[in-house]
């Protein structure tokens, strides 16, 4: 009989507390999992983030093809115009044109963009014709951008 007091006992100091919380917090589940000052933080942080002020030119004149290995090489100027740093981390599109489809990733480990300042990047992929001077259309994609220690994943609405 001791044994189940002590067990009920032990299970109602774990839970008692979390319970006050809870109800301290007006049952807020972000309020009482998270410190008011590192919600805000984290706010603050990532206020200010509106890709409209970034801009994204293929260069394309300078796009690569190689026909060996079906490989193709798109540089990429990106020009920010956001009033902070952020690093890119991944860029990715699934595109297609003339019937086929492929990926195109991000080929350096990461690119920093500095406000006002222009920086060259490239995505790969691998075409089984040369895509210079088609139409290309892009399906999807994805960014992964980081600010501040904060990392973020952008698509596109469908």
């Amino acid at each position: 009989m001791l044994g189940i007091g002590l067990r009920l006992l032990s299970v109602l100091l774990v839970i008692c507390p979390i319970l006050i919380a809870f109800q301290v917090n007006n049952w807020d589940l972000k309020r009482t999992l998270f410190e008011e000052s590192g919600v805000k933080e984290i706010e603050d942080k990532l206020s200010g983030l509106n890709f409209e002020n970034v801009t994204w030119t293929v260069v394309e004149n300078e796009v690569e093809y190689n026909e060996a290995k079906h490989e193709v090489r798109i540089p990429i100027d990106v020009y920010s115009d956001l009033g902070f740093r952020i690093k890119i981390l991944e860029v990715e599109f699934d595109i297609s044109f003339d019937g086929q489809h492929t990926t195109l990733r991000m080929q350096e480990n990461e690119v920093e963009l500095v406000p006002k300042e222009k920086v060259r990047m490239h995505i790969v992929g691998t075409f089984y014709e040369d895509p210079r001077g088609k139409e290309i259309r892009v399906d999807t994609g994805r960014i992964v951008i980081e600010k501040l220690g904060v990392i973020i994943e952008v698509r596109p609405e469908e």
